[in-house]
């Protein structure tokens, strides 16, 4: 971290700075015990302080600083903001509620209020793991609800503080329909705490569960969004890395194409991957497993699994164990077998193959998929869903991985000669024929 807050600015004119801007007006801060007015500058990097000739002349580097608001009996008509930095406050006033709104507003993009308990109240537990919990919680000035994502301090380890700081990163990024948005952000000596979207019904994989099995119409749909999320995703530079049916949540009741993508936890930039081993078994590309370098493409692969999924309601890489299912995941034999296919279309079938193609060179680029001839079928875009009724079948469960990397992983990745960093791999279970 730099040891001088402010930095100076040489001969930068104010139409020059390209920058997004968040917002943009007069603050005052405190010198020799007097209030002075500047013109100040706020983007997603920084602070930036600008002369009477609006030329730019200092900027703060903010990066997830700690952000506290409060009002002071010294200037009672104003309204404040403390910025931390190295342990020192630097703060800045405003001369009216609404402006302190607004900056409020735009400094949830660049740090970390510290009393959530000003802005909402906690309506009830949603769910809990030894890792995170999630609230439901009410925003006291709009009462709309959301969902607030909880870290304890105590229990999270180096590699958890990183994911955590990967998510925040990357949600402060995206601004799309099709993920999950985060509002703000707020920390304490105890916790961590992410407001975001509240979405009330449940993961796709929860959906097809109940479903058994999604029409090839409503199929399409979704293969249609999730291409159109990962073109934009990956136009603006990022890779998820474990895209898979628990990590997309339904926002309709009874639409089973409505849906955002969150836990942005093994997300990396595309400009500085690592090649990190990650992912969930069973959604993993080949090029990950055989320890070759990656980009973008793995998320096309895992897209693909997940339509594989939903036309038929089952995996196509099973086992009775992580190992087998690992093991299937890296052959990547992809079959159509079973009555579940009998009535999806060769087209559909086609475009699979052509999206877990394991040679990421031969496997499209989202914008490519998307021109795909199942993805503009007519007949399917103007409703025909082509799917015979699923037969009844005996169930089972296969497991893959959440969390810590397992033994019989740790094996094949020996076996397989993988020696590159081992990321964050996910133990859940699946529904299979």
């Amino acid at each position: 971290m730099l040891s001088s807050f402010w930095l100076r600015i040489n001969h930068v004119k104010l139409e020059d700075f390209l920058e997004t801007i968040l917002i943009e007006g007069d603050l005052f801060y405190e010198k020799n015990n007097h209030l002075k007015q500047k013109y100040f500058i706020l983007t997603p990097n920084g602070l930036f302080r600008c002369g009477s000739d609006r030329i730019l002349r200092k900027y703060a580097e903010l990066n997830n600083n700690l952000i506290e608001f409060f009002t002071d009996d010294t200037y009672p008509s104003m309204f404040g903001f403390s910025i931390q930095y190295n342990s020192k406050n630097y703060d800045f006033f405003v001369d009216s509620e609404c402006l302190i709104l607004q900056w409020r507003m735009a400094l949830s993009h660049v740090g970390e209020f510290t009393n959530i308990d000003e802005d909402f109240f906690t309506i009830k537990l949603i769910e809990g793991t030894n890792k995170s919990q999630i609230y439901l919680v009410q925003d006291l000035r709009t009462s709309q609800v959301y969902a607030c994502k909880m870290f304890s301090k105590e229990t999270i380890s180096e590699r958890m503080k990183k994911s955590i700081t990967n998510e925040i990163q990357a949600l402060r990024l995206i601004n799309h329909p099709f993920y999950i948005k985060l509002y703000q952000v707020y920390e304490s000596q105890q916790d961590i705490k992410l407001i975001l979207d509240y979405c009330p019904y449940g993961t796709m994989l929860k959906r097809l569960s109940s479903k058994k099995q999604f029409t090839e119409k409503d199929s399409l749909i979704i293969a249609r969004k999730l291409l159109r999320a990962l073109s934009y995703l990956h136009d603006i530079g990022l890779i998820h890395r474990d895209l898979k049916l628990e990590n997309i949540l339904m926002t309709s009741e009874n639409s089973d194409t409505d849906f955002k993508i969150c836990d942005f936890g093994m997300s990396c930039d595309l400009s500085n991957c690592e090649n990190t081993f990650c992912g969930s078994p069973g959604y993993i590309a080949p090029e990950i497993l055989h320890n070759e370098a990656y980009d973008e493409k793995v998320d096309i692969f895992s897209c693909g699994v997940i339509i594989y999924s939903i036309l038929s309601g089952q995996m196509p890489f099973i086992g009775n164990s992580i190992n087998d299912i690992l093991k299937s995941n890296i052959k990547c034999s992809v079959k159509f077998n079973g009555k579940n296919w009998e009535g999806v279309s060769d087209k559909a079938k086609t475009f699979i193959r052509k999206i877990m193609n394991p040679n990421p060179l031969l496997r499209p680029s989202a914008e490519e998929a998307l021109i795909d001839n199942w993805l503009n079928d007519p007949c399917l875009l103007e409703g025909h869903a082509m799917l015979s009724p699923r037969s009844p079948a005996s169930e089972t469960w296969v497991y893959y991985v959440d969390g810590t990397f397992s033994e019989a992983a740790d094996h094949l990745l020996q076996a397989s000669g993988n020696k590159s960093s081992i990321g964050s791999i996910r133990v859940n279970k699946f529904r299979s024929n």
